[in-house]
């Protein structure tokens, strides 16, 4: 972790480490890519070592030091994951917020999850939502979300039904898009975020409270 700033010189500049990856079985896994949830937080696609599967492992930054807060080991027939991609949804006046991501690997397959954050609670379990097989007759090279920018609040009756997208490239250059549709929560507010999966119970219970 390096901070920078326009008054530092790059000869100056210190870095420091944050989080290490643990041994399994005398071998490390290897990060195979990496997206920020926010400022403070991130997500590591990691693959384990003689393609024995792969994992996202979301990472927490408490002053200088990364902890793992969060893991989910993806299907057993993806051995190697190739591609990350993350989604950030519309937040509420509290901070809360839904995140979606993708997951491209060998098997020419797309795992997608959500994932629930809260500034009291931090981030909730990684549940899986979906998954998408036999895409492209090659292999994927690029997995990409689109931006979801919410409507203006209120929300009326004349708000249209909001989603996002997922695009997938692949060495073909074949190219397929996805549409994910979202909804509003909570649902009678007129002040909602969106999600794509609704929140459960600890989660409701918490938008909830006073």
């Amino acid at each position: 972790m390096c901070e920078l700033s326009a008054s530092k010189k790059a000869e100056s500049l210190q870095f420091q480490c944050i989080y290490t990856l643990r041994s399994e079985g005398g071998k490390k896994p290897k990060i195979r890519a990496i997206r920020f949830l926010s400022p403070s937080s991130f997500v590591l696609l990691l693959n384990s070592a003689n393609r024995s599967g792969c994992e996202l492992a979301i990472v927490t930054m408490k002053g200088s030091q990364g902890l793992v807060t969060r893991r989910r080991r993806l299907h057993k027939s993806m051995k190697i994951g190739f591609g990350l991609d993350v989604c950030h949804l519309s937040s509420s006046s509290k901070g809360e917020r839904q995140h979606v991501l993708a997951v491209s690997g060998n098997d020419q397959s797309i795992e997608i999850f959500t994932v629930d954050y809260s500034p009291e609670r931090g981030f909730g379990k990684v549940y899986h939502y979906l998954t998408l097989r036999d895409l492209h007759p090659f292999s994927m090279t690029k997995i990409a979300f689109s931006n979801f920018i919410p409507p203006s609040h209120p929300v009326t009756a004349e708000v249209k039904p909001q989603y996002i997208k997922l695009v997938t490239v692949s060495v073909g250059n074949t190219v397929v898009v996805h549409t994910l549709p979202l909804s509003p929560f909570p649902a009678d507010s007129r002040r909602p975020r969106y999600v794509l999966v609704t929140p459960g119970p600890s989660e409701i219970l918490q938008t909830c409270s006073p």
